[in-house]
């Protein structure tokens, strides 16, 4: 039996366009069949609700956000747009096509002050979690409080190597086992395309399939990808044994899935603090790599390595708590997060800008993570 999935309401456009982006990410699924009436389907439908929809374009209008937005829809929705190829039917790339120029011009003559155009109420509905002032600065304090002390690792040159596909099998096999502790599944794993998009987790017929970017480094890997993306393997595949196949990217699935992916990460943490578990990494290295890095260094730079991570989410869930509460100037929210956190100015800009154009989403990461880690959540 196919179970469909309810969603809150996305409380402006913007929100919307991830969706979108997610939907014609599946048009790259090795499997996919042109005429795929389900994925078809649904988007003709998530276009016919923001082509008729009345809701306001962005939550603010801070020309850091307006900027965000632009760069999203012209780098993720248009740019997978023209991956897709001829699988997306000329009806409906034109369709988006349109919406985006549409949506585009109407953000482009918003004052550029910081009109408001929804509250923080309809944010916290949408993500379902406590957004209020006093909840984040708690959580920021304590978060920030308890990775400050882990500094960016140096580089490693065997681990700025390319990685191979049978080491991303291997590392995989370990992090399912010894982090995620969930039956064995099998995904097909590819290296051979360049896109850094995530959007190829999708269900297909025969499991679940991941393209990791083809010139990841094995750095580049156990920074973005494991156990993070790991994890979204192993939620989306307990889905599919639900009978969910829908996933596609709306704000309070993505919150919740993003929630699980960063606790999946904090247990890597733990994890790595036992010698044995890196040893286990460390066994599906290359023998060539072995040769450039040893057992202990590995260890170390790991544990740096998600310390680090883990105070730059600090540093979104800082910036989402200036923007609500401190006003939606980026300059602002940056000046203010940077006498917080002890890390450089540059990186913050980064951090904040990360997910600027989606207002709520880098702190319902950080606020869903402790509630699972407070649960003690069993993948």
């Amino acid at each position: 039996m196919q179970l469909k999935m309810e969603h809150a309401s996305q409380p402006t456009l913007n929100y919307d366009f991830a969706k979108i982006a997610s939907l014609l990410g599946k048009y790259n699924i090795r499997d996919y069949e042109v005429g795929n009436g389900k994925v078809e389907d649904e988007l003709r439908n998530s276009l016919s609700n923001m082509e008729s929809s009345d809701k306001p374009p962005v939550p603010h209008s801070d020309p850091e956000l307006i900027k965000g937005v632009q760069s999203f829809l012209a780098g993720t929705v248009l740019t997978i747009l023209k991956e897709a190829g001829g699988k997306v039917p000329q009806d409906l790339q034109s369709r988006i096509r349109i919406l985006v120029r549409k949506f585009n011009e109407r953000i482009s003559i918003l004052p550029k002050g910081n009109l408001i155009s929804c509250d923080l109420v309809e944010l916290e509905r949408m993500f379902g979690v406590d957004l209020s002032k006093g909840s984040l600065e708690d959580a920021a304090d304590e978060e920030s409080r308890s990775w400050r002390q882990w500094e960016k690792p140096d580089q490693i040159k065997a681990l700025d190597r390319v990685i191979t596909i049978e080491e991303v099998r291997g590392i995989f096999e370990v992090v399912r086992e010894k982090v995620l502790k969930v039956k064995k599944f099998s995904p097909s794993f590819y290296l051979d395309r360049p896109e850094r998009h995530h959007l190829f987790w999708s269900p297909t017929e025969t499991g679940q399939e991941c393209t990791v970017p083809n010139e990841y480094s094995m750095a580049d890997y156990l920074r973005f990808h494991s156990p993070h993306n790991d994890a979204h393997l192993m939620h989306l595949n307990s889905l599919a044994q639900q009978g969910i196949t829908s996933y596609c990217d709306n704000m309070d699935e993505r919150a919740f899935f993003e929630a699980v992916a960063v606790y999946a990460e904090w247990k890597m943490f733990e994890a790595t603090q036992n010698g044995s578990f890196a040893e286990d990494l460390y066994s599906q290295f290359s023998l060539g790599r072995q040769r450039g890095i040893s057992k202990n260094q590995l260890q170390d730079w790991i544990l740096r390595c998600r310390g680090h991570e883990f105070h730059l989410r600090a540093v979104r869930l800082l910036g989402d708590l200036h923007t609500f509460h401190s006003g939606t100037s980026f300059d602002g929210t940056v000046n203010r997060t940077a006498t917080y956190t002890g890390i450089s100015r540059q990186e913050i800009e980064s951090e904040v800008r990360k997910y600027y154009h989606f207002p709520g989403l880098g702190a319902t990461y950080t606020m869903g993570f402790r509630k699972l880690k407070e649960q003690n959540h069993q993948f």
